[in-house]
């Protein structure tokens, strides 16, 4: 049978697609997510026997989940040691709470578990939201820098959540404008109906198939893999015409995404387990120390391959000069990136001392 998009339970989707529910239970679905999620993407909603599935971004209907798979993905070797290194600062985020439970978008969990500094979230909604207002070297350090912690804070998730220390899904939340006492002000309300979930998934994959684009994330940051490049003025066309449309159509301001995390286990033995396993020696400078080390190579490397590459003859032409991409790689060829990186990430993620060695 096809794949079609919609909100399921994980047994109405492994009879949609004749796989064994059984099988299903024996790995908790790790063999059949792992295939499903090659060909559409996925969304976990709810918790226990209320969990269903948002299936969306289909591209391939036909799939074939039993299907024996011949080669293993290896993944982004690369993050696994700072992936690591989140899990420590969400678990002792975690055991402060009473319940072990904490709701918010990715930008607010960083903020709480001090993995950046206060003002990065408001500058990086800046760049999501209106990033022209920022200016080229902005544009570049939140681009490269958010989307590197993002990465690596949900990879910390799912590596928690495969150790089963906790549990986590996402929720979709929606904005709605009430007036209370004659005055207008804001609501966020998270979605759990299955038919208000659905129309809203239908309707912002029909709004993203009219820009030819999987998520607003390709006009933001580009998809290599798609072969989207990144594209500022399409993107205020996409807000412009979201805003206006989602409005009429179901009545919200605007929607977004945000992260419940929960203690797999918040009995006391559980949580005197998790201290001694991550929080005994915690140090969030060191933690910051050695993400800072990390994400100082890459810019190093960003810089050098410029430098090699326009030192063999793939120079800026003059017309192209004041665009984005060419002031920085004129930053990185005159080896003053690295300073201005380090400038920006002193103010938003972390106070270092230290700098690199050109």
């Amino acid at each position: 049978m096809k794949l079609k998009e919609g909100v399921y339970t994980s047994k109405e989707l492994c009879n949609m697609l004749g796989y064994n529910y059984n099988t299903f239970k024996q790995n908790k679905g790790k063999t059949f997510f792992s295939k499903l999620q090659q060909v559409c993407s996925i969304e976990k909603t709810g918790s226990g026997k209320g969990t269903k599935y948002i299936i969306s971004n289909i591209s391939n209907s036909n799939i074939d989940i039993n299907k024996r798979k011949t080669r293993e993905n290896k993944g982004r070797k690369e993050y696994t040691t700072m992936s690591d290194l989140f899990k420590a600062p969400i678990v002792n985020l975690l055991l402060t709470r009473d319940n072990g439970i904490f709701t918010g978008t990715i930008d607010n969990w960083l903020v709480h578990t001090s993995l950046v500094h206060k003002g990065f979230k408001n500058k990086n909604e800046k760049f999501i939201n209106d990033c022209d207002s920022l200016n080229s070297m902005e544009r570049d350090f939140f681009c490269v820098e958010g989307q590197s912690l993002h990465y690596n804070f949900v990879q910390a998730l799912e590596k928690l959540r495969k150790s089963n220390d906790i549990s986590w899904y996402k929720v979709r939340m929606v904005v709605e404008t009430t007036t209370v006492n004659g005055k207008k002000r804001d609501v966020h309300r998270c979605v759990k109906d299955d038919d208000e979930l659905a129309k809203l998934l239908k309707f912002e994959n029909d709004f993203n198939r009219r820009f030819a684009i999987k998520d607003r994330n390709d006009l933001l940051y580009g998809n290599s893999k798609y072969n989207i490049k990144r594209n500022t003025t399409r993107l205020k066309e996409y807000d412009s015409k979201l805003r206006k449309e989602i409005d009429r159509a179901l009545g919200y301001k605007y929607t977004y995404t945000a992260y419940m995390v929960a203690l797999s286990d918040n009995s006391d033995y559980n949580r005197s387990r998790l201290t001694h396993e991550y929080c005994n020696d915690f140090n969030m400078d060191s933690i910051k120390d050695a993400i800072y080390q990390y994400r100082a190579s890459r810019a190093k490397i960003r810089q050098d391959k410029t430098k090699e590459r326009l030192s063999k003859g793939f120079g800026i032409p003059k017309e192209l000069v004041l665009l984005t991409e060419s002031e920085i790689r004129l930053l990185q060829y005159e080896e003053t990136y690295i300073d201005k990186w380090l400038q920006l990430y002193n103010e938003y993620i972390h106070n270092t001392e230290s700098k690199m060695a050109r």
